[in-house]
């Protein structure tokens, strides 16, 4: 970053992360029915960073962020068997093409109420499998998974008694999944330090010296809700760490953050700053801040050009939209490096792209990746 006078504040409030503590799973009592009899079964809350949290039977089921069956969520899969679901957040449109199987308009039906229902439930080989879709607020979970046939009276109700238990935050922002996870820097006179928020609600913070004097790493977990005005909460727990200088344990500190993007047509990178603001700590004033103040700070990160222009006779053209009918931006010369997101799509074969600081389309097909 250019202003090293905000760089240097920048570090002021990382450093006010690494005294967070660690909070222990939070567990309850509860019943469940099977074969027509109660059963007392203990369950622990899980919270996924990706916004939403529900309790599962401790001793029968595990849950943890990560794929399973070819899906990406958070999976709840039987200690016992290979019985498994995994719980995905998905949009709108995917939403309403499951409930059009079902010809329900799931935006109406969840604007008032909550609504759980079986997109498809099929057997096959001995064991079930299923997908069920979970509306509520606005915002729409999908719960795919398979169960052995012999399990309807066990992992099957364990996983419906999860799925009942499911709470979707309201407010939440579907560009939190690709905003807030990954890596997060900055570098002040002498030193630097990076965040990572990983998406599986883990968290480390390695500190270094650039002069390689020290470097150690703070290791622990986040978590995440909305916040009215603010991006959102962050809440920061750090459980261990190898630098020998902090012994100091029991403080928490959150921030609220917000987050917005920028171009740098000098170099065609775009940044992505992550503003911190520390709410009151729940231990009084912290020795960080003491030390270093608890003004807001902005960490970054950055992507710099990772396609080069090919297969053209001198220029391909930058569009204000996906068609090669559409305005022409500026002309992006023969060999040019670009910066691409194919993560946007793909669509009538263009890709969102960054030159020289604006923003349009360029065919994918005089694109190539930088080695």
């Amino acid at each position: 970053m250019k202003n090293k006078a905000a760089v240097r504040l920048l570090s002021f409030t990382l450093c006010l992360m690494l005294i967070l503590s660690a909070a222990a799973a939070e567990t309850r009592q509860g019943v469940i029915m099977l074969e027509g009899m109660e059963e007392p079964i203990e369950e622990t809350l899980f919270t996924s960073p990706l916004g939403f949290s529900f309790w599962y039977a401790d001793g029968h089921l595990e849950a943890r962020q990560g794929e399973a069956e070819g899906l990406e969520g958070v999976v709840v899969s039987a200690l016992l068997s290979d019985d498994c679901m995994v719980l995905s957040v998905i949009p709108e449109e995917e939403a309403q093409k499951y409930a059009d199987k079902l010809g329900a308009d799931i935006k109406k039906m969840s604007e008032t109420s909550r609504v759980q229902m079986d997109v498809y439930r099929e057997q096959e080989n001995g064991a079930y499998s299923f997908l069920t879709l979970i509306a509520e607020n606005g915002r729409y979970l999908s719960a795919a998974g398979k169960y052995a046939v012999e399990a309807a009276e066990g992992n099957a109700k364990y996983f419906q008694k999860v799925l009942e238990s499911v709470v979707l935050m309201s407010e939440y922002d579907l560009d939190f999944l690709k905003t807030l996870p990954g890596e997060w820097v900055l570098e002040y006179e002498g030193a630097g330090a990076v965040l990572t928020l990983e998406e599986d609600g883990g968290m480390s913070l390695y500190c270094y010296a650039l002069d390689g004097s020290f470097a150690y790493t703070h290791r622990g977990a986040w978590s995440y809700e909305p916040v009215p005005d603010y991006g959102g909460r962050l809440a920061l727990s750090f459980t261990s760490t190898d630098d020998p200088t902090r012994q100091e344990s029991g403080y928490s500190v959150d921030c609220v953050y917000d987050a917005y993007s920028e171009a740098w047509a000098e170099n065609d990178s775009w940044f992505t700053y992550l503003i911190l603001n520390p709410l009151i700590s729940s231990s009084g004033v912290t020795p960080f801040e003491e030390l270093f103040g608890s003004d807001d700070a902005a960490l970054y990160r950055e992507r710099k050009p990772n396609m080069r222009v090919i297969r053209c006779s001198s220029f391909v053209s930058l569009r204000e939209s996906r068609s090669t009918s559409s305005r022409r931006i500026l002309k992006v010369p023969l060999g040019a490096q670009v910066l691409a997101f194919p993560e946007a799509g793909d669509e009538n074969g263009f890709l969102y792209c960054l030159y020289h600081g604006e923003e349009g389309f360029i065919l994918k097909e005089y694109l190539q990746p930088i080695e």
